[in-house]
């Protein structure tokens, strides 16, 4: 029987080089992908929170307009304030955390807790026939929606 010789050599430095140049790479292309990623996921959480306040918002609107009880109902007319504009109501997310609509929102960025002063607007259409418009104003960490 002839004895092989193994080569237990290992690796040169040229395929070091070769490998280690290939994850750099990857790396370059991976990396601003992967940023735009999480950005990307930040921005659906924070358009996410805004439906899910503006829910809340119509979860409540109908609450206080189908309560029977007159001690415990919402007299949604009141705190509307008139402006140039029209009549609107501003349901601030502290009251629809505090009245139990919904649970508090962090920011995805910051895992703070969003401004509790975000609210949503409610609209008396101006045909009045009763449909109400909803446009959700969130700040959270860096982030302010358009329009408010």
């Amino acid at each position: 029987m002839k004895n092989k010789y193994i080569n237990n050599r290992g690796f040169s430095l040229i395929e070091l080089l070769a490998v280690i140049t290939i994850i750099g790479i990857v790396a370059i292309i991976a990396i601003p992908s992967v940023s735009q990623y999480i950005n990307n996921a930040s921005d659906t959480a924070y358009v996410s929170y805004e439906r899910s306040m503006v829910d809340a918002a119509k979860s409540r609107i109908i609450q206080c307009e189908t309560e029977t009880n007159p001690d415990k109902k919402c007299n949604l007319r009141l705190p509307y304030t008139t402006s140039g504009a029209g009549s609107y109501l501003n349901i601030t997310l502290n009251d629809l955390v505090n009245e139990g609509f919904m649970d508090p929102m962090k920011d995805p960025e910051s895992n703070n807790y969003c401004n509790l002063d975000s609210y949503v607007r409610v609209t008396l259409d101006p045909e009045h026939t009763g449909n109400y418009n909803y446009k959700a104003c969130l700040t959270c960490g860096d982030f302010k929606s358009v329009g408010c």
